[in-house]
């Protein structure tokens, strides 16, 4: 057995939970609180990666994964490559859904400048977005319209999967999710975001035993009232399920994973659910990046399409 294939079935065995996307698919979407681990460790990566002049090109929940620990590893450098500073790329490479603006407008404008690093700045906004709406941000079952969403940014934090998110994430997704790579968070400054500094240890206090009881108790009784006033349950009547059952978050998760089980991929249930398009993993080909319509859809791209996408 080589060096290379004892490498590669010692990391299979270590990291046992599998890659991101399986898990998540499992679990529909995450929380804040394991969503802030698992994006920690992503911008660490990415941070070192680009810290040695690398870029990864190809960031996305397949290419990470996952040990009993929660700990990620990346994988699938295929595309990823050294970049001296200064240095400017051209080739179209990536997976559609987590493609940067600015590699679709260098594919298509040969007096673009190129994109650099910044490219897994935003797969890693869109990682963050998909793993707290269990969808991702650009959808569109036509191709050639969910690359212009992508190039304008066009994304929404809509309900009922962001009612319960808090700003501070939110924040965090729009920085990372700028359309002008210049105004992108690096890795550093995001690793620097409120939503890292939640939730984390501060200086510890020189409390009594007994003081330290009291605050104990406190904080058990204030976190009770804080839960019971912000979030009540409300009745579960007849006609609040045939109104809209998937505004109800338990009944929605239930949906989800019965469907997912049921079909093999998440069910659509308009133009504007995106949710299927975790499960569409089409190659990027030449400009402009179309795979195989669905039915209806033709495969070949007229001059109005074109202009749907340049603007």
């Amino acid at each position: 057995m080589s060096a290379v294939t004892r490498y590669n079935v010692n990391q299979s065995q270590r990291m046992r939970k599998g890659e991101l996307f399986d898990y998540l698919t499992e679990k529909v979407a995450l929380s804040e609180k394991e969503t802030r681990s698992i994006m920690r460790s992503l911008l660490e990566a990415v941070s070192f990666l680009h810290a040695n002049n690398i870029v990864h090109r190809d960031l996305k929940p397949e290419n990470i994964l996952l040990d009993d620990n929660m700990q990620i590893r990346l994988s699938d450098f295929g595309f990823s490559c050294h970049l001296e500073p200064g240095e400017k790329l051209r080739e179209l490479c990536g997976t559609p859904g987590y493609l940067a603006p600015e590699i679709l407008k260098c594919s298509m404008d040969e007096t673009h400048p190129g994109y650099g690093k910044e490219v897994d700045l935003w797969a890693c906004g869109v990682i963050l977005f998909t793993l707290l709406a269990g969808s991702p941000p650009f959808w569109h079952r036509r191709q050639i319209l969910m690359l212009r969403m992508i190039m304008e940014g066009q994304y929404q934090f809509s309900s009922p999967e962001w009612d319960d998110r808090s700003s501070t994430v939110k924040d965090l997704i729009s920085r990372l999710l700028q359309v002008d790579p210049e105004a992108r968070l690096t890795a550093e400054q995001a690793l620097q975001h409120p939503f890292f500094e939640r939730c984390e240890g501060s200086q510890s206090w020189n409390l009594t035993p007994r003081q330290r009881f009291r605050v104990a108790v406190w904080t058990v009784l204030a976190a009770g009232r804080v839960a019971l006033s912000t979030h009540r349950v409300r009745p579960l009547t007849k006609n609040a399920l045939l109104r809209d059952p998937y505004a109800l978050r338990s009944v929605r998760r239930l949906i989800d994973n019965c469907a997912f089980r049921l079909y093999g991929h998440w069910v659509k249930k308009g133009e504007q659910q995106n949710r299927a398009a975790l499960f569409q993993h089409r190659p990027p080909g030449p400009f402009p990046i179309m795979g195989p319509e669905e039915e209806g859809d033709s495969a070949a791209i007229t001059e109005d399409e074109a202009v749907l996408v340049l603007g």
